[in-house]
């Protein structure tokens, strides 16, 4: 076993049989719940057939069976929704909590916290409206010298459309969901830096947004071929945004795109590098049918969280031979 290992294991151990406890209870509650919510459901469809096959109209089956499922839904959620959160909650503040101690002892972790909708929004990575937001496991300290916080989060916003027979239908659409990453940035600086993916950058249409962005009075071009093939570069001012996209910082940028996907996007702001990584899984959760004591999912977990805590080691942010210390 590795050092990296020993240390979690240390940390994790004496939780392991108390979160294993929660975890059968919510298992066995869920269970529960399952079997008496069909039997409500299938009561519920069985009554809408009585009443159905007496009045000779089908409409009751379609009702009842619509109630019969709004009554089941809330039968699960009565029976297992408290069991099932506190295991989640168990195993999120002994677990994956000493997890991340054992990976960052100087790192806290609030499952129930997240980065704030207004910090989001101050990053300016997405411009469009946010019409619902939410953020949870939120992870935030020091690693060496420099200041981290990142958390999950998800926002949307809505639509609405209305058909022929004017029937209005409502249609949530994602902004962002993912990780968003901010650490305290190595050098002092007083201009703004967003780094976004080229995405339109073959083709026709590839040349025409080239075009187009030539023309703007924020776009910085630097000398990486395979920079300015994977990223397009805005600035408040040429000279410090070169300043803050070295040679070096490119290729670094080049590796956590390799790492957190094509889709990131990074700005430098307010002396802070922000990061916005998508993803389409949920880190972090524990799996209710695999047993608290597992190593797999133990050593899942940690890898998830040591894949953004080593973000400050691929961007070198703890080299401080500039003006801040």
């Amino acid at each position: 076993m590795s050092t990296f290992e020993e240390n979690i294991n240390t940390l994790v151990r004496p939780h392991l049989d108390r979160v294993e406890s929660a975890r059968l209870i919510a298992l066995a509650k869920k269970k529960q719940a399952v079997t008496t919510s069909a039997f409500v459901f299938l009561a519920a469809l069985a009554i809408g057939i009585i009443i159905a096959s007496t009045a000779g109209n089908i409409f009751p089956v379609f009702f009842v069976a619509i109630l019969g499922i709004i009554i089941s839904a809330i039968t699960y959620n009565v029976i297992a929704g408290q069991h099932i959160k506190n295991f989640e909650y168990a195993f999120k503040t002994n677990i994956v909590a000493n997890i991340a101690k054992a990976l960052q002892p100087d790192v806290s972790f609030s499952p129930y916290q997240g980065i704030s909708e207004q910090l989001f929004k101050s990053c300016n990575h997405y411009r469009t409206g946010i019409d619902r937001y939410s953020s949870e496991d939120l992870f935030q300290g020091k690693i060496g010298a420099t200041e981290i916080l990142f958390s999950e989060l998800h926002a949307e916003y809505e639509s609405t459309s209305t058909d022929s027979d004017g029937n209005t239908t409502t249609t949530w659409h994602t902004i962002f969901k993912g990780v968003m990453f901010i650490a305290d940035f190595h050098k002092n600086f007083r201009t703004w830096v967003i780094v976004k993916p080229d995405a339109e950058r073959d083709g026709f249409f590839g040349w025409f947004n080239k075009t187009i962005q030539s023309f703007s009075s924020n776009l910085v071009k630097l000398e990486n071929p395979e920079f300015e093939t994977h990223f397009k570069v805005h600035g408040g001012d040429p000279i410090e945004t070169r300043y803050i996209l070295t040679p070096d910082m490119q290729e670094r940028l080049l590796s956590l795109r390799q790492s957190l996907g094509s889709d990131i996007i990074i700005s430098f702001q307010r002396s802070n590098v922000y990061i916005t990584a998508p993803k389409d899984d949920d880190y972090f959760e524990p799996d209710i049918h695999t047993p608290a004591h597992s190593h797999t999912q133990i050593n899942t977990i940690a890898r998830q969280i040591h894949h953004y805590f080593r973000i400050v080691d691929t961007l070198n942010l703890n080299t401080r031979i500039w003006t801040k210390e």
